[in-house]
């Protein structure tokens, strides 16, 4: 049973030991948006002027921008709509 017990838990991911990815809403999907922003622009970029070390610092600046604005977005779209559909799921709720 202690095994068992043990084997249900699923392991969470902590990104640099401080962000738990599992439990903060939107990490997972920001960092996953960013990262495929960062290979977009860095790739892209090294297509365009064939220089290495620029496109690898326009990659980087792509994946923080990216991993930034999707994190903003998406998180204050999620709390604004706890904010408004709160009280009405309450109300559903006691009925």
């Amino acid at each position: 049973m202690a095994g068992e017990q043990g084997g249900e838990q699923a392991k969470s991911f902590k990104l640099l030991g401080i962000l738990d990815v599992k439990n903060v809403p939107c990490a997972r999907e920001s960092l996953l948006y960013g990262s495929l922003g960062g290979i977009t622009v860095g790739l892209g970029h090294f297509l365009a002027t064939s220089r290495v070390r620029r496109s690898c610092h326009f990659g980087m600046g792509g994946f923080i921008l990216t991993t930034l604005g999707c994190w903003c977005v998406l998180c204050s779209c999620i709390y604004e709509a706890a904010y408004y559909l709160g009280p009405i799921v309450g109300t559903i709720m006691q009925n």
